[in-house]
């Protein structure tokens, strides 16, 4: 079963660096949303400040863009702990 759509805060639309090529022509520029509703409730929920929440959306979809997984997005950030 799917992600309830209220619980993605972001998302990267594109393709990684690291599969682009020079030799295929891309239709679409890259992209990174950041979801408005779904980051108010975690700020309304949490005692995390605004700014916070949203950084960490963007280095997350960023990283994405970079070409890293989710896995290896958690274990850098559980090293940095």
């Amino acid at each position: 079963m799917g992600k309830n759509v209220f619980s993605i805060l972001g998302v990267y639309i594109g393709v990684p660096i690291g599969k682009q090529s020079v030799m295929v022509a891309r239709r679409h520029v890259d992209a990174i949303f950041i979801f408005r509703r779904p980051i108010l409730n975690v700020w309304c929920q949490t005692n995390r400040g605004l700014t916070d929440i949203i950084s960490h959306v963007l280095i997350h979809e960023i990283g994405h863009h970079l070409g890293f997984s989710d896995d290896d997005m958690k274990r850098i950030l559980e090293e940095e702990s």
